[in-house]
């Protein structure tokens, strides 16, 4: 008897010691097994694989409303990067109680990340593995870009403080990695070859011949150009030619500027995107162009470019050639009807590379007065970074579970209305019968 209880004690202490041992080893290891079909509450081996090579930390700001399906379900998502990597850290703003912060950062939708890494950042709208792990994927390529605006004949400025001038999207470029710098081509002969994208926004002066060879000889070694025009300042024709593409006579108006309560009519709208067009491939947002020149194919020209619609104003829009005043009309025998065309990409390969360019027909849509307008700034952003190459993300396919829904025939589904109503129930009475006469027997 007393090696019993001894025995007893000494499973009762091992046992004890054994609990706090796996509770320490709880505490310093982690293990974790999914077992859903398709493993979808795990990240995929590309986004593993993109987390492997951050150094730094990486903050993601959540701003989303004290409702707990929002939050619930950015939680869900980040959790698969919290299981991945303890570089990443969550915080959740409610945008209610944070206008100042949501007012700065451009947020438009509840539930929307900041993902914050190495000084820089970047917004993801969709809650989806694919967008989260291309935004880490672009704030982790480090390196900065150099973006080249073209200065000496009134461009717009970079750094500017004008209403015309660009200094707010400067500033969201650089937290992007894209530095943007002036360049006179009249004192630099040259495009500097490290350059990822030159820029050409709305001269206002003629440019001189040997500027216009530079930007050629930069076209002919595969380099990226932006060029934005506006009414009455086309293209010079050596460009023009070279791209086959040109601005249009008129300025843009568009009869669909008073739903929205502007009253300018030459504020151009675009809310639909090009198909297949590589800048826009999942683009949504309505956005706004004031008054924004047509610009199209030039007619018969022969070019090896390949060229794409990037922006196309709404049906009820035409080019106005007339002066814009407080009452305007279409004039079918001179003007030409919407949808038109207010933006192009074109692509050619030179060598292994693929060349890109895009034309514009309006430099003041990421001017600092109207940057802030719908998705001027984010079509900006994504504009620049097709142009700097910057656009070679992960593709992650979607992760559904598998028969996660039933279909029934209807006589099964007879069978089972049946068998709930009317079979169960006689079931339960002829168990209840049995019990009671098999009692009785005894």
């Amino acid at each position: 008897m007393r090696s019993q209880r001894v025995a007893n004690l000494i499973f009762t202490v091992l046992f004890v010691l054994a609990v706090i041992l796996a509770g320490w080893l709880s505490s310093r290891h982690s293990l974790q097994l999914d077992w859903t079909a398709g493993a979808r509450n795990t990240l995929s081996a590309p986004s593993v694989a993109i987390l492997e090579q951050l150094d730094s930390p990486v903050e993601i700001v959540a701003f989303a409303r004290e409702d707990e399906l929002v939050r619930a379900r950015v939680q869900r998502m980040v959790d698969r990067y919290l299981r991945a990597s303890n570089r990443i850290s969550l915080r959740f703003v409610n945008p209610d109680t944070a206008p100042e912060q949501v007012r700065e950062q451009g947020i438009s939708v509840d539930g929307e990340l900041l993902i914050r890494y190495a000084g820089r950042s970047e917004k993801v709208a969709e809650l989806t593995e694919q967008s989260l792990s291309n935004a880490l994927l672009r704030l982790g390529r480090g390196g900065e870009r150099r973006v080249l605006f073209l200065s000496g004949h009134g461009e717009r400025a970079p750094d500017g403080e004008a209403n015309f001038d660009w200094r707010d999207f400067g500033a969201a470029m650089r937290k992007r990695g894209l530095v943007a710098e002036s360049v006179n081509l009249a004192v630099a002969d040259a495009v500097p070859g490290q350059a990822a994208v030159l820029v050409v926004a709305d001269p206002r002066a003629a440019l001189l011949p040997g500027e216009l060879q530079a930007i050629e000889n930069w076209m002919a070694d595969g380099g990226s150009l932006l060029w934005l025009a506006e009414p009455r300042r086309p293209l010079p024709d050596e460009i023009a030619a070279l791209l086959g593409v040109q601005t249009q006579p008129g300025t843009v108006v568009d009869a669909n500027t008073s739903a929205l309560g502007i009253r300018d009519p030459s504020f151009a709208l675009v809310a639909e995107y090009e198909a297949g067009n590589p800048v826009t491939p999942d683009f949504k947002v309505l956005t706004v162009y004031p008054q924004a020149a047509p610009v199209d194919r030039i007619a018969g020209a022969e070019t090896e470019w390949q060229v794409q619609n990037l922006l196309q104003t709404l049906p009820r829009s035409w080019a106005e050639i007339g002066p814009i005043k407080d009452t305007v009309g279409y004039d079918a025998d001179s003007e030409r009807a919407g949808p038109l065309p207010i933006g192009l990409t074109l692509t050619r390969r030179i060598g292994e590379r693929e060349q890109r360019v895009a034309v514009i027909g309006d430099a003041d849509f990421l001017a600092n007065s109207y940057l802030g307008n719908a998705g001027n700034l984010d079509l900006g952003l994504a504009l620049f970074n097709w142009l700097a190459h910057d656009d070679r993300l992960v593709t992650i396919p979607a992760k559904t579970a598998p028969d996660i829904g039933m279909e029934f025939t209807p006589a099964l589904s007879a069978l089972i209305g049946f068998g709930v109503l009317l079979g169960l129930p006689l079931s339960l009475l002829a168990i209840g019968v049995g019990v009671w006469w098999l009692r009785r027997r005894r």
